[in-house]
């Protein structure tokens, strides 16, 4: 009982540090600008030819998105801070739709590997409307990247490399993230 206990309150203050900079922090607004920076990989890396599904249960692979910036998102139901950060990025989906910005794509893919009515049913319950369901039931992305665990997401860019790896959450739809991503999504790396 004693270890379960300590056990908690470790994982409690380990928390609290990963996440000080993310969507959840109380302290004031981060710079995601220089957050983004702290994460943008050194070495790029180009995107592989792994399949995973969409809402259809159609072949999807990344190459199908060559010349859009994409945001890859990895997520899981189990994790609640996923839960949070996949409905900012279905408001920045709304957003990048009322400023008329195709080319940037979202992909947020669950680690699912059995249930797609769970991940219909969450789309739901979370008003999560603007985003396509993807999902990965042999893990062939997350193996790919390197993904562990969720949440993680990755910038990829026009010309299909991936230069920028996120092991946290983050507010996607901050206006000052919106605005970095902007900034960025033209720029080959």
């Amino acid at each position: 009982m004693l270890k379960a206990a300590l056990f908690s309150i470790i994982l409690l203050l380990s928390t609290k540090t990963l996440y000080s900079d993310t969507l959840f922090s109380t302290e004031k607004t981060p710079d995601y600008k220089k957050i983004l920076e702290k994460y943008n990989l050194k070495k790029v890396k180009e995107i592989g030819l792994s399949k995973f599904f969409n809402n259809k249960a159609n072949e999807v692979y990344l190459k199908e998105y060559d010349g859009k910036f994409i945001i890859l998102n990895f997520w899981a139901n189990w994790c609640i801070e996923c839960l949070d950060e996949l409905k900012s990025l279905n408001q920045l989906k709304i957003q990048l739709d009322k400023l008329k910005i195709t080319d940037i794509q979202i992909i947020a893919i669950s680690d699912n590997t059995i249930d797609f009515e769970k991940l219909k049913n969450t789309y739901q319950s979370h008003k999560i409307n603007d985003l396509v369901i993807y999902f990965d039931p042999n893990r062939n992305l997350m193996n790919e990247f390197k993904i562990h665990s969720p949440p993680a997401t990755l910038f990829i860019d026009k010309e299909g490399k991936v230069f920028a790896r996120f092991n946290n959450t983050y507010n996607w739809s901050d206006q000052s993230i919106i605005d970095y991503i902007l900034s960025i999504k033209d720029q080959n790396h």
